[in-house]
């Protein structure tokens, strides 16, 4: 969990659109009306480091958290 100073530091993300596949080259995000793909950051802040079958695993400043449609 991320204390609410993290979280006035952290982007406003929202997650529109998620595709996993058991194939991790395959799998992509949609945050922001932006595409991400696992490793990739969101405004350089804020990495998607996973991608499940029922959210994104992502951190910000070293927490990590899962964002759910």
């Amino acid at each position: 969990d991320l204390t609410p100073e993290e979280q006035e530091g952290m982007p406003k993300i929202s997650l529109q659109f998620l595709v996993y596949s058991e194939v991790p080259a395959e799998r992509l995000v949609f945050i922001n009306n932006q595409k991400y793909v696992e490793g990739q950051s969101i405004e350089g802040k804020v990495v998607v480091e996973g991608i499940m079958p029922d959210g994104a695993v992502l951190s910000y400043q070293g927490k990590r958290f899962k964002l759910r449609q």
